[in-house]
């Protein structure tokens, strides 16, 4: 972890706890609705874990969620296509932990509705330098 930066002279810091220790301060919430509004759920599910292992919990509960589609090669072994990609929904979890602010208490949220899924982060994207030529507000 000295390598890596996220420990000093032994102590643990935030990086290294919020992303190997079960420590409190990650918390997600998973939900899934009946329709396209938040009105009535089917499931909901609350986790505080490190990040990494959020992750993992996240993918597996809207892979479980999610339709799958079917295609046949001309092999007999049939081929099972998640609608979103494993890696594509682990890739935005890690990140929306990463851009969140952790001084909010709000908790990251990931939700499957009939025809879409969110995942919202308590944060915003860092600012950029003017002379990057890249930009980008969310508010």
């Amino acid at each position: 972890m000295t390598k890596l930066e996220l420990s000093d002279e032994g102590w643990l810091l935030n990086a290294e706890a919020a992303l190997f220790v079960d420590c409190g301060i990650n918390e997600l919430q998973m939900a899934k609705f009946a329709s396209d509004e938040r009105l009535t759920f089917t499931d909901i599910r609350r986790f505080t874990w490190p990040v990494l292992t959020l992750a993992d919990k996240a993918v597996q509960y809207m892979i479980d969620a999610m339709d799958w589609r079917v295609e046949f090669d001309g092999s007999l072994e049939r081929k099972e296509i998640p609608e979103i990609p494993a890696d594509a929904i682990r890739k935005a979890m890690i990140s929306a932990f990463g851009h969140r602010l952790i001084e909010f208490v709000q908790s990251l949220e990931a939700t499957i509705y009939r025809s879409f899924i969110e995942i919202y982060s308590p944060g915003k994207f860092p600012e950029v330098n003017a002379h990057s030529g890249l930009s980008h507000r969310r508010e």
